[in-house]
């Protein structure tokens, strides 16, 4: 993993889903390697949704579409020129100890130029006692595209066709 400075889209305004700056920082992940980022002091009786985000301006082929996992949850976002995109993971429980691990690779390495973490969104919320989280349900509107699987759900929306759940 390396990370990075100015590489990220910018706006001008600041009016992507992030500050400019922000969306101009990140960390690389080349094809053939898998980083790892670990989240850690979280409380574990609480779930959390991580909202994962990426940008990148100076990849060769066109293509920074990272394959991102959690809890064996796996979702795909392409960072190329990025500035709305995000790729979110929903009602993730932490290990025993109050941490989540988040993996990141190139998801196509014969076209993919790498894979971009740039920012990570954490939300924290307690489930209602005697009661199931229900998960979004599969619709697409418009490149926004839900994905569920079991009690952990993925959802991604961008600005492009480049992004591809996986079940």
């Amino acid at each position: 993993t390396k990370p990075y400075t100015n590489l990220g889209a910018n706006t001008g305004n600041n009016s992507g889903i992030y500050p400019d700056l922000a969306m101009s920082q990140g960390c690389l992940d080349f094809p053939g390697t898998v980083s790892y980022v670990t989240i850690t002091g979280l409380d574990v009786s609480k779930l959390y949704d991580f909202t994962l985000f990426g940008s990148c301006t100076d990849d060769p082929n066109n293509n920074a579409s990272g394959m991102y996992t959690i809890n064996g949850q796996t979702g795909i976002l392409n960072a190329h020129y990025n500035t709305t995109g995000t790729l979110t993971f929903f009602n993730v429980a932490p290990d025993a100890f109050g941490n989540v691990n988040i993996g990141l690779k190139s998801y196509d390495s014969a076209g993919a130029s790498f894979a971009v973490l740039g920012n990570i969104a954490v939300k924290g919320h307690t489930p209602a006692v005697g009661s199931s989280s229900t998960a979004p349900a599969s619709t697409i509107v418009s490149n926004v595209v839900s994905a569920t699987s079991n009690s952990l759900s993925v959802t991604t929306t961008s600005n492009t066709t480049d992004v591809k759940p996986l079940q």
